[in-house]
């Protein structure tokens, strides 16, 4: 007979303000991952007035109608239920990450919506998107507890919560009951660290509250099979590939092409595509991030990302992630680090981490 236990687990405290991917997926980075990992668009700022002011009104209007004219007016009042008493959760990630030696887990939630990326879409063909840094610029200081996300545009700041118990099924033989120990930074993790392939392709993860709950299937690692460095070039489609899963599933496979940040961001490619085992980064846009600029060490991210929303809380996200991160080859020559060879005579290493004239 096989008895499966709830065991109380105590989480470490950690703050995790990220782009994805939700992720992480937001799974993402993922596809964010999370970034090109988001299970679900952000809610624009009116939309959290909109949910604060439903919920003040809910607030003001509870207990406030006349008593019943059958009711013992000295009656006491019912008592609330769990639910009722728990704190209503509205924004939150929930990632499982599987890694080579172990399974993190870590979950955040939020008072408010996540600040939008500091992006704009330059060209979208198919299913990636050209994004390039968005002018960030306010003339008058933000509020407190507000940041500066645009041209004129404040936005409040996320401040990490506590939800109470966080219950996690379907990673390991045993479920668990999280608890936050810090008011100052609440988090949860799963201490000590899962072992790697903490669940089964195909099984069911779930992590719920008192008031959610959400639950997406577990998947296999992402291998990448593509001949390492990957080939970046004008006019050229990028060709990548990888070991397809051995199940059909919703999983998805989140790319993150980016060339220039170590002579400074100026944009990257997101493509958000089935799990099929091989995909072609449209030719268009290599070119037009290539025109961007190059540096050295340019990158490319890959995650395999399986992830849902809660359906009572539609900002809480539920991510699982197996993420690569690659080399990719622009033409530059990449100096500075100490495996690589010294520049050829007569050039030197610039600050962007490439060969070139003094």
């Amino acid at each position: 007979m096989t008895m499966t236990m709830t065991m109380t687990m105590t989480a470490r405290a950690t703050i995790v303000v990220g782009l994805a991917a939700f992720l992480m997926a937001c799974g993402s980075s993922a596809t964010p991952v999370a970034d090109a990992g988001d299970a679900a668009a952000d809610p624009s700022d009116s939309d959290a007035r909109d949910v604060a002011a439903s919920e003040a009104d809910a607030d003001a209007n509870t207990g406030a109608d006349a008593p019943d004219a059958n009711t013992d007016s000295g009656s006491e009042a019912a008592s609330p239920t769990d639910a009722d008493a728990a704190p209503r959760v509205s924004y939150g990630a929930i990632v499982v990450e599987l890694k080579d030696i172990f399974t993190s887990f870590l979950a955040t939630f939020f008072d408010a919506a996540p600040l939008p990326l500091a992006l704009d879409t330059r060209q979208t063909v198919g299913d990636c998107v050209l994004r390039v840094p968005r002018t960030v610029t306010c003339p008058a200081a933000c509020a407190t507890d507000t940041t500066c996300v645009g041209v004129g545009v404040c936005a409040p700041v996320p401040r990490a919560t506590d939800i109470g118990t966080l219950h996690v099924e379907g990673l390991g033989a045993t479920a668990v009951d999280l608890e936050t120990t810090s008011p100052q930074a609440p988090s949860y993790q799963i201490v000590p660290t899962l072992p790697p392939a903490a669940c089964a392709e195909g099984a069911v993860v779930k992590a719920g509250g008192a008031t959610f709950s959400a639950s997406t299937t577990c998947i296999t690692d992402l291998v990448v099979t593509s001949h390492v460095p990957l080939p970046v070039t004008t006019g050229q489609a990028m060709h990548v590939a990888w070991t397809p899963p051995a199940q059909t599933s919703a999983a998805r496979v989140q790319l993150e092409l980016e060339i220039s940040h170590h002579g400074g961001f100026r944009g990257q490619i997101n493509c958000d595509v089935a799990d099929t085992g091989a995909f072609d980064i449209p030719a268009a846009l290599v070119s037009a991030l290539v025109d961007l600029g190059r540096a050295g060490y340019p990158t490319i991210k890959l995650a395999r990302v399986s992830s849902a929303t809660a359906p009572e809380a539609p900002g809480v996200s539920l991510t699982i992630a197996s993420r690569v991160q690659l080399d990719v080859d622009t033409g530059v020559i990449s100096c500075g680090a100490d495996e690589s060879p010294p520049c050829a005579t007569g050039t030197v290493c610039r600050t962007d981490y490439t060969c070139g004239p003094p």
